[in-house]
């Protein structure tokens, strides 16, 4: 059909019923761009006999030469329903035909899972979502991924089972074979689906299970504890108060069903779709019955007895050879039409199918010997794919007057229940936001920037009373105004407006969201023979109207509307008003609300995403960001110094436009770019040298994560149990020694043992200890939500670990499982006490590691106390061993030292002593902490001044002796490792393996998928390892394989990086020098070159044997 006229799509946008926002969800390789093309080509925008090859809505050239999308791009299409309804006065007048125009505003999205954030910026924006499966792949990593994107956002999806030709051509599946296999990908979708609502069900149900638990406690704080009794009517309303019963929910609306058509069977390569409700009504009427019930015994365990038309259940067969009736009427057609066109004996018998079907073919496309092509003609007009997708969205995915009132909650930045949202938005906004009023106040959700060419932009109509000006002169000013802004955004010196302060690792989203805001389209500036990019805003209106020079606010992520003069609140003009058509751009007047637009103006005002609004009172929709860290980072520098203003340009520009990298100025002068992935970071890097930057640059090697933690046992564990057992028995007795001792120099002395590390100063001495924690439960302090976890960890020292007396592992070492018992019932005791002892958390407050007061001689409140998890009471007193012993602190001092001491804690675990790198589960105890008496009274003056200037030097001294505490453990290097997932045919399985071995990979699971020829191996790796492993992958194995790298957390290295050989048998097998490869040791020293430091290393070996030109 013709390309849809603009003029028409623009009249669809002012009637919001008509409207649907949706997305393309999958895992990678599932068929997404394939199926957008087939979307298009029902529009004009490309032909039917390109559609899954032009890969139209990939307009990137990287995203051409590989294959895979990534970035989320939209258009806007039109479709039409045609509905015919017979009139009730006169039975021989035609039928009248009603015709509804609809416009779908389509989303597509990446599926690698470098680019999961691009997912989110689509999914913010749209009411439902296509989902799509690999019906041979099924559910594969990223398939979670989207679904639960889907969920959170509270998207309506639409279940595509693509694919279903290699059913037919490549694993030659009969019928029947092929529905049962299609019922177990339809459970597996359904079983994660099921995950999600009992998450959602068993966390709403506490949370209202801890509010009547903290209303009762309320009423029993009133009244007499004695007498408290709930009245009747209480008593109704809460029967279950003391125990936590699960209410009853129906859940059958969030599941999918093909006999409800939320499900389609789709080929997109082969261009053809279909839903039951097509055979339902193909059937009904040779049957006789209504298509509504036909429907419903189309998929499940029913059988049609065709000679007595009726319906028999699985009782009724009684071993009659009858199949399912989904078999029966609907996949075997699918079957005997590829038969007819696949075998060339066949051909007579497709001419019957075409004449039974009505279809018309030239007699030139049934000469044609591509089977594929005559294949796609004939499906293309018996199942097109557009007409079954575009039909199911617009009878499945709500208009945005409905979706709207549903979306709300979940698009609120706080994530909030509706009841409490209704108490934060004033009233007129509110009801605009719900029944998506164009005429309310002007609220719309910018998702991401992305950048245009400016000579792509269409060129503005002029008023009619000026003349219309040259399309070159157009695009000539707007690159001359480009130019203009990137010369303004900088500083009088020279240096970028976004430069860290001097000592400070600072992102660049701090600096981006303190600019005022310009009031300017924003762009990359371009020189002499370089081209210029315009940002533009992808941008969902929700309420209200925006218009071209309207002026608007822009609510940042930490806007609060109760203090409306921040940073975080700007306000800009709104230049012009796009619609955006994947590639190309068009230009409109006004963007009313439920539908999807491109802004130009909004300058450097929004970092990533931002929340526009025409009232100050509005609580931001944008969501602050949760995500991890990103893991791979490198550091990046201009060839030529002079254009370091022009990178730095270039970082703020690449740091607003992409929704997930992190561009960070560290106080070394490095300039560092923090990417999801290998692929993600070739993508920035590029976007930086052509589109952001205009300059070359020079990229260091991969920057990758570690973690400094402990072993769970002592270093000395490992060859002698004796003195295991002795240095279990010196924590008990650390505390005891060194308040017995008589002077704080000999009391640290004397604490000091295996595990202890001693650090004085003439004025004050110190004891610190090293533990380790769980890395399971560290894992759970590491957000701030995780750490009012502590009071489920910090009782035991290893919740994992046997108890006295249990049977020790077969694998586990026979000297630790000697030694650990006694161990465990030292240390068991020791650790109910941690919660009132706690003084902080680190790095950042909010880390896995522990800071316990043992000495009392600090007066901070503990932790706990500061967060409310225990009542504030007394400072805290010392170990039990130190009772009686008498302090030689002066108590006037008590709380003198307490910031140094933190500030060396936070000094230690942000840089630990193997490599610099953060430390993870280590607790440290502050077992004494003394301030040395003056000699006589004439002294005493002296003595002030100079344990004054002693807190000072405290940082540098409790951060060594933190240090040196590890060090005296048995010190271990985790890794960040990547969850490898792969499918691959099993004549390539060795040579997967053999890449996995070569990069260190451990395989955790290796199964084959039922139902096909592949295998599915998933494997752990360390994401040092990983760069390159895709491409080689793919090159030994021909293109069979392809893996899903997706972050796995931190493992640790179970490898002493000191380990040097010390009995005879060590030296015989090893030698002197242990040649062997020792990974720990490799890793540290390798990240020690990087950062500088000092690198232990022989680089001269047998220098007698020096060789000359001569004796060469």
């Amino acid at each position: 059909m013709p390309a849809i006229p603009q003029e028409k799509l623009t009249r669809l946008q002012q009637t919001p019923q008509r409207i649907r926002n949706i997305c393309v969800l999958a895992h990678i390789d599932h068929g997404k761009t394939t199926l957008s093309d087939s979307l298009l080509a029902s529009n004009g925008i490309i032909s039917n006999a390109l559609s899954g090859k032009v890969r139209y809505m990939d307009s990137r050239q990287d995203e051409q030469e590989r294959g895979i999308t990534m970035k989320s791009s939209g258009i806007s299409l039109l479709f039409q329903v045609v509905s015919r309804q017979a009139p009730a006065a006169v039975k021989a007048s035609p039928a009248i035909v009603d015709v509804k125009d609809y416009l779908i505003n389509l989303i597509d999205s990446p599926g690698h899972v470098d680019f999961s954030s691009e997912v989110t910026t689509a999914a913010r924006i749209c009411d439902g979502a296509l989902v799509l499966v690999d019906v041979v792949e099924g559910v594969c990593t990223q398939t979670h991924t989207v679904l639960r994107q889907a969920w959170q956002d509270k998207l309506k999806p639409i279940l595509v089972l693509n694919k279903l030709d290699r059913l037919i051509t490549e694993l030659a599946m009969t019928p029947g074979d092929a529905y049962l296999h299609l019922t177990k990908v339809v459970e597996q979708v359904n079983a994660v689906m099921g995950g999600f609502f009992r998450e959602n069900w068993l966390e709403e149900d506490a949370l209202r299970y801890e509010a009547q638990q903290k209303a009762k406690q309320a009423q029993a704080a009133q009244a007499d504890v004695a007498s408290f009794q709930l009245d009747d009517d209480a008593a109704q309303q809460q029967p279950n108060a003391d125990t936590w019963i699960l209410e009853d929910r129906d859940d059958s609306d969030i599941y999918f069903a093909p006999e409800k058509g939320n499900v389609i069977f789709a080929s997109a390569m082969d261009g053809w779709a279909f839903r039951l409700d097509y055979f339902a009504r193909l059937y009904a009427a040779k049957l006789g019955v209504k298509a509504a019930a036909l429907q419903r015994i189309l998929w499940g365990d029913f059988y049609l007895d065709m000679k007595h038309k009726r319906v028999l259940g699985p009782k009724g067969v009684k071993g009659r050879n009858l199949q399912p009736a989904a078999v029966q009427m609907v996949f075997s057609n699918i079957w005997t039409v590829y038969q007819a066109v696949y075998e060339e004996t066949a051909r007579d018998r497709l001419e019957k199918i075409l004449t039974t079907l009505g279809i018309k073919l030239l007699p030139r496309d049934l000469r044609t010997k591509d089977a594929r092509t005559l294949l796609k003609t004939v499906m293309l007009q018996w199942l097109p794919l557009s007409g079954t997708c575009l039909k199911a969205v617009v009878d499945l995915i709500p208009s945005p007057l409905t979706a709207q009132a549903d979306r709300l909650p979940a698009l609120h930045a706080d994530n909030t229940d509706a009841a409490a949202l209704r108490a934060h938005i004033p009233a007129a906004v509110r009801d605009a936001l719900l029944s998506c009023d164009a005429q309310g106040p002007a609220i719309a959700y910018v998702s991401k920037m992305f950048p245009v060419p400016v000579s792509s932009l269409p060129v503005r109509k002029a008023p009619v009373t000026e003349p219309a000006p040259d399309v070159a002169d157009a695009v000539g000013a707007v690159a001359d105004r480009m130019v203009a802004l990137s010369v303004d955004s900088d500083g009088p010196d020279g240096a970028s407006a976004s430069a860290s302060a001097p000592g400070e690792e600072t992102p660049a989203a701090s600096h981006a969201e303190a600019h005022d805001g310009d009031n300017d389209g924003g762009g990359a500036g371009a020189e002499e023979g370089k081209e210029a990019y315009a940002m533009i805003g992808f941008t969902r209106v929700f309420s209200g109207t925006l218009r071209v020079g309207q002026t608007i606010h822009v609510l940042h992520a930490k806007y609060d509307p109760a203090q409306p003069e921040t940073r975080s609140l700007t306000q800009v003009t709104i230049e012009r008003l796009f619609m955006i058509m994947s590639r190309d751009l068009y230009d409109l007047d006004e963007v009313p609300a439920g539908s999807v637009c491109g802004i130009l103006g909004l300058g450097n005002s929004v970092v990533k995403c931002a929340t526009l609004a025409s009232r100050t009172d509005f609580p931001t929709l944008t969501r602050a960001s949760q995500r991890v860290t990103n893991l791979v980072r490198v550091a990046v520098e201009p060839v030529n110094p002079s254009e370091l203003p022009l990178l730095q340009q270039g970082l703020d520009l690449l740091n607003q436009n992409d929704p997930s990298v992190e561009v960070i100025y560290q106080d070394s002068g490095e300039h560092v770019i923090a990417c999801d992935g290998e692929l993600h970071l070739e993508r920035c890097l590029k976007d930086l040298r052509e589109i952001y930057g205009h300059l070359a640059i020079h990229v260091s090697e991969p920057i990758v994560p570690y973690r400094e933690t402990l072993s769970r046992s002592p270093a000395l564990m490992l060859t002698n149990p004796q003195n295991a057992l002795s240095t279990a028995a010196s924590l008990a007795a650390a505390a005891a020694a060194t308040a017995a001792a008589t002077a704080a120099t000999t009391a640290a002395t004397a604490a000091m043992g295996a595990d202890g590390s001693n650090a004085t100063n003439d004025a004050y001495a110190q004891t610190q200890k090293a533990k380790t924690i769980d890395e399971r439960q560290a894992v759970t302090m590491q957000t701030p939500n995780g750490a009012v976890r502590l009071v489920t960890w910090s009782t035991l020292l290893d919740p994992d670990a046997p108890a006295a007396g249990d049977a020790p592992d077969e694998d586990a070492d026979p000297v630790a499982a000697e030694a650990e018992p006694a161990l465990l019932a030292l240390w068991r005791p020791l650790w109910p006490r941690v919660l009132t002892q706690l003084v902080a958390l680190g790095p950042k407050a909010i880390g896995p590691n522990l800071l316990i007061n043992w000495s009392g001689h600090l007066v901070k409140q503990s932790w706990a106390t500061r967060h409310q998890f225990v009542t504030a009471s007394a400072p805290p007193s010392p170990a039990p061993s130190e009772a009686g012993a008498a302090p030689r602190a002066h108590s006037s001092w008590h709380g003198f030292f307490d910031n140094p001491i933190l500030q060396g804690f936070e000094a230690a675990v942000q840089a630990g002593p193997l490599c610099a790198e953060p430390m993870s589960g280590v607790a440290f105890f502050i077992e004494a902490l003394e301030v040395l008496a003056p000699a006589d009274d004439t002294a005493a003056a002296t003595w002030r001044t100079r344990v004054m200037s002693s807190s000072g030097q405290l940082i540098p001294t409790m951060r060594d002796a933190c240090r040196q505490a590890f060090l005296q453990w048995s010190p271990r290097l985790a890794l960040a490792t990547y969850r490898c997932e792969l499918q691959s045919p099993g004549d390539v399985l060795g040579k997967v393996y053999g890449v996995l071995s070569r990069r260190r990979s451990r395989i955790v699971n290796e199964c084959m998928l039922e139902g096909s020829h592949l295998f599915q191996i998933v494997a752990t790796m360390p994401i040092a390892e990983s760069f390159g492993f895709a491409d080689e992958l793919r090159k030994r194995t021909s293109g069979s394989a392809a893996p899903q790298l997706v972050f796995g957390g931190f493992h640790v290295l179970d490898e002493d990086p000191f380990w040097v050989p010390a009995t005879e048998e060590e030296m015989e097998d090893l030698g002197d020098n242990a040649e062997r490869d020792n990974i720990a040791k490799k890793y540290i020293d390798r990240v020690r070159k990087r950062k500088g430091m000092f690198v232990e290393e022989k680089i001269v070996e047998h220098a007698e044997k020096q060789r000359n030109m001569k004796n060469a």
